[in-house]
């Protein structure tokens, strides 16, 4: 029979929700509903099973998977006659079954009768592609005749209310080594075997954490790692170049006692039974032998307090670098990046500043800067304004200056049309906390100004 020829006879009718194997799962097989005509099909000995097209658009995992058999005979539960299921993807030869995808092992047959009996395999969790083969296979069924002859198949039905199916179904040969396709004979109904899948959708996998390069020093270990979101579970091939890497196949790759030979590009693949992502690629460097050079200095500031400040550092070398800040002598908690960001300054920030970068071929200090705010008694008061904290609302605020009293004021405009723009003192009171004043206005105008006048 030409296999290229075959095409699925029932297309989807519905879908509905089903709790299986511990999760919330769709069922997107089913062809237990309507009874053919010749209910039974017997088979001893041999492995043959049905292609099925799952509902729905994209690959699932299958969680639950039911089916319909039949037995005859004395002793079924003697523990001899046994059975096992297995799940196949069909890409073999013209479309025969070939990768195995799940195989149950051996079990025993639970209970008999002429029709009906379901066997179930829970909490499942087995990728399998929209089209795939599901086969059954029996072993130990006694055919002596002083035990009593024992006969089981599987239960026929006409066609599924859920998924796609064929008329026709796979048999292996004798020797194991070939898949036959056979169809029913004349004047028989269509073989289609009674079972029921659940499965919950799969989603294809997303790199959301790149891997970094990395610049190693010789002899040194170098770590890759990569973070992805996608239907578990998820598989990892990391490459070096072009050639996959024998045994790394997981989130994370560790090159080993680096040397020249491990200067390359390294990329991973992660994939699921939906398809796979290519992350980008990380260049491995090897650190040349030399000292670490500061590029690009830190320099003081003095900002008013509650203003923000930010210090940084440019070196030479930028893979391999490490950074730690210090405030008088004290390491500052986390700041080990190549920016120290002060956002508020105020008098526990003042002071000297200085940052160790390191790498494995040692390490080098940059210079001491220092960090102050304006002296209260000297300078003119420092005065802010941002927004509020609802959308009509802005706050001006300002630091204390002790010794002197200061008036906020002012005005719609600084280059009026007409007569020159008039200063007025704000109608609004201000708070005052730990050292600033701050008055909340509302924000309506866009070309209002503000200033603050020292009182007599």
């Amino acid at each position: 029979m030409n296999t290229n020829l075959r095409m699925p006879r029932i297309l989807l009718l519905a879908l509905f929700l089903s709790a299986a194997g511990g999760a919330l799962a769709d069922i997107v097989y089913d062809n237990s509903s309507l009874r053919s005509s010749t209910t039974r099909f017997r088979f001893e000995g041999r492995e043959l099973g049905e292609e099925i097209v799952l509902a729905g658009n994209g690959t699932y995992t299958i969680t639950n998977f039911q089916y319909e058999y039949y037995g005859f005979g004395p002793d079924f539960d003697n523990g001899n006659a046994r059975v096992r299921v297995k799940f196949y993807r069909n890409d073999g030869v013209s479309g025969r079954p070939g990768t195995l995808l799940y195989n149950s092992g051996f079990g025993p047959i639970p209970a008999t009768g002429p029709a009906g009996n379901v066997l179930e395999y829970a909490e499942l969790s087995v990728p399998v592609p929209k089209n795939f083969t599901w086969t059954v296979e029996y072993d130990g069924l006694s055919s002596e005749s002083d035990v009593g002859l024992q006969s089981a198949g599987l239960d026929l039905y006409q066609f599924p209310t859920i998924g796609l199916t064929y008329d026709d179904y796979w048999e292996r040969s004798a020797n194991g080594l070939a898949w036959i396709l056979r169809g029913p004979r004349a004047g028989q109904p269509p073989i289609n075997f009674g079972c029921r899948v659940a499965g919950v959708l799969i989603g294809p996998p997303t790199v959301t954490v790149q891997p970094q390069p990395v610049a190693a020093c010789p002899g040194s270990s170098a770590l890759f790692e990569v973070v992805a979101i996608g239907t578990a579970p998820l598989s990892y091939q990391w490459y070096k170049g072009p050639n996959p890497i024998l045994g790394a196949i997981f989130s994370t790759l560790t090159v080993v006692n680096v040397g020249p030979g491990d200067v390359a590009d390294y990329s991973v693949i992660v994939s699921n039974g939906a398809g796979s992502a290519t992350s980008h690629t990380a260049h491995l460097a090897l650190q040349s032998v030399g000292s670490l050079t500061i590029l690009t200095q830190p320099q003081s500031a003095v900002v008013c307090r509650g203003d923000g400040v930010v210090l940084s550092v440019v070196t030479a070398e930028t893979l391999g670098v490490t950074f730690q800040w210090y405030h008088e002598s004290d390491p500052v908690p986390s700041a080990t990046a190549s920016t120290l960001v002060i956002p508020m300054v105020d008098v526990g920030d003042v002071g000297d500043y200085t940052v160790v970068v390191s790498s494995c071929l040692g390490s080098v200090n940059s210079q001491t800067v220092s960090v102050n705010v304006f002296d209260p008694d000297q300078e003119s008061p420092c005065l802010h304004i941002k927004k509020g904290a609802t959308p009509e609302t802005a706050v001006v605020y300002w630091t204390s200056f002790f010794g002197y009293d200061w008036t906020l004021q002012e005005t719609p405009d600084l280059n009026p049309p007409g007569p020159p723009f008039a200063w007025v003192d704000s109608v609004y009171f201000p708070d005052y906390f730990d050292g600033i004043f701050s008055v909340i206005v509302p924000d309506t105008d866009p070309s209002r100004f503000f200033r603050l006048t020292k009182q007599p």
